[in-house]
Parts: structure tokens; sequence; C-alpha cells
């Protein structure tokens, strides 16, 4: 069925358009998911928006090309580790798990046995994933780790590909489960290729979906040194970068005179819990001082209905030479962080 997909993608016949997610159950590695056909999407289709749900894609006059580029063929034992070089790159892997005589059994008299597989991050974070042989063997995208739409359409736009840095895998295991380690064969073949995808994409322009645009300027926020629970993600109104209270987010910020923030707490929290407030706030900060605060906004929604949704402000940065930014979300006195899903919606430097 994967390679049926892949060779619909090439015909003439196929849709002009496709709304597109990445999502899955029971705690699979969501790029295994039809994930032979990514290499089709991603060069013969490009993201047009970023909807609450999907991302749309649009069929292009003029499909762009890939190469795959040999990288690793190798044999590892069950629960191995293999680091993975190259990591910066797109890295496409074929995994071929063999079952043995009893797993053939255990197949065909119940289900097969859950196999896992474990990746590490650059961080040291581990992570674990249920795969599907026959789909690990059709090939997929091991890195780097996409887990949601928008990490899909960063992998076809260069200028978004900064958000998958720290998604790169540098290790995996294979970890079979219960009667998993009966079922397969200790020799897993593993096949690693450099994905490259080549020829250009459209540019983000004032036609292009506004979220796109803001994807690329929160990419100034991730790039940043962060503190506590602070990632990147599709929430409210688009994309966000989530910093539940309290957190703080360190900058470099570009040569400019005033900044317009977006920021908010989630409809969720004060729709399903009893948020106390979140208190937003932007400083200066210089090496050796104290952080010299240049703009605050407290929101508590479920006491004032014009503090629930998006919020905007405008401010003089009033830098200077050497000062960064710093982005904090604090608790507000005499309050708890229950339901404190705050987070910064845009920057635009001006």
């Amino acid at each position: 069925l994967s390679d049926r997909d892949v060779d619909f993608l090439k015909l003439t016949t196929a849709p002009q358009t496709i709304f597109f997610n990445v999502d899955t159950i029971d705690g699979r590695l969501p790029a295994l998911d039809d994930g032979a056909s990514w290499p089709e999407l991603l060069t013969r289709y490009d993201a047009i928006t970023i909807g609450a749900n999907f991302a749309r894609l649009s069929r292009r006059p003029n499909p762009r090309t890939y190469d795959l580029a040999p990288l690793l063929k190798t044999t590892i034992g069950l629960g191995d580790a293999l680091p993975i070089k190259n990591s910066d790159s797109l890295i496409w892997a074929h995994i071929y798990l063999k079952k043995t005589f009893l797993g053939t059994l255990l197949t065909t008299l119940f289900k097969a046995p859950i196999v896992n597989l474990e990746v590490t991050l650059p961080d040291g974070e581990v992570r674990q994933y249920r795969i599907i042989p026959a789909e690990a063997a059709a090939g997929f995208l091991l890195s780097p780790l996409v887990e949601n739409r928008l990490g899909f359409v960063a992998l076809e736009r260069p200028e978004l590909r900064a958000y998958l840095l720290q998604q790169s895998v540098v290790k995996i295991r294979i970890l079979p489960q219960r009667f998993a380690s009966l079922a397969y064969r200790n020799e897993v073949p593993v096949t690693l290729e450099t994905l490259t995808l080549n020829g250009r994409v459209e540019d983000l322009s004032a036609e292009s979906d506004p979220q796109l645009q803001q994807l690329e300027d929160l990419l100034v926020l991730n790039s940043g040194q962060k503190s506590a629970n602070c990632n990147l993600m599709i929430g409210d109104g688009g994309p966000q970068m989530f910093a539940h209270a309290a957190s703080q987010i360190i900058i470099q910020p570009p040569a400019a005179k005033t900044l317009t923030v977006r920021f908010g707490i989630n409809d969720g929290a004060w729709k399903e819990g009893h948020p106390d407030g979140v208190e937003f706030r932007i400083s200066a900060l210089r090496a050796g001082a104290s952080p010299r605060p240049l703009w605050s906004r407290r929101l508590t929604p479920v006491q004032t209905s014009t503090d629930r949704g998006l919020q905007e402000a405008r401010f003089d940065l009033r830098l200077e030479a050497g000062d960064r930014l710093l982005l904090e979300t604090l608790t507000v006195p005499n309050g708890t962080n229950n339901w404190a899903w705050s987070y910064w919606g845009d920057l635009h430097f001006e």
C-alpha cells in the first residue's frame, strides 16, 4: 500500500490539493505513517497554509527533485545503540525486522509483538516510539524527528529548517517489548541515506499564509536560551512559543527601535480550569547588571474578559550596545502556575 501511494502521487491524476497532518495512534513514530510518500509530497507539493487542523499542500506545476545518497549500511542487535552521523542532514532510514518462526506463529494466532524505536536528541533527551516493521522497512524520515505538521512544513523551507535542528536524532536503539525478543531475529539490518531536496520553494510573501511568516519570526525565540517548559507549537490561532509560567527566554535582538509583541493564555486554560493569571515581561539584559524592564502586562482571563485571546503590544526598545532581551512569563503574586498556559504569539522588530 505504501508503494501504491508513492506511485499515485507521481501520476498526472494526483490531487491538486492535499490536506495533510502528521498525527498517529498507539505511541507510534509519527513519520512512519505513509512515510514512504514524504519525499514525493515534499517535492511535488508546496505548503500554502497551516491551519488549526491541517497543512494545505498545493501541487507544483513543475515538481522539484530529491536525491538519496548512501550514508550507512549495517546490522545491529536488538537493544544495541547506533550513533547517527550527519545528524544535521535529513536522514532517510530502512529498518528490516525479520520474524523468527515463533514470531510468524504469534502474528498468525494473535498479533505481532510490539517493538519500540528509542531516539536520542542533541540535548540528551531520550524518547521511545512504537514502530511497525513493514512501514519501517518501506522507508521513513528518521532525522530530524518530525512530530507535527509544523515540522513537516519546515522540512521543505530552508528558512524554517533551524526549527528542526534541536530535533536531530543522534542515536537510536531498537527495543523489543515482552515476547518481541523471541519473535524477531536479533540481527537487524539498517540502511541510512541522506535525503536532499533540490530546487526552490515559493518565497514567503504577503500573498503567503501569514502563519508561515509568523513561524519564521518565532524562530528568533526558538533559537534563544530557554528555561522551563518552552516549545514551538501550533496553538490558538497558529504557531506560538508555548511558555508555561514561570519561564525565561533570552535572545540576541536584531537592530531595531521598536518591538511589536503578541502574547496570551491559551483559551483551554480558562475554559477548562482556573488560572490565577500570568504576567508577561520583557527586559533588557546586560552581563553583570540586573534586568532593566522595558514592558510588562498582566493577564487574568478568568476575571477579565478582555484578557482572553491573542493580545498585542508595541513599545520602544531603548536598547544599548550589547543588550540582550529577556522575555519572561511569571506567576502573579500569591498565585500558582496551575493552568498557566501562556505563550508568545509573534515578535516583530522595526
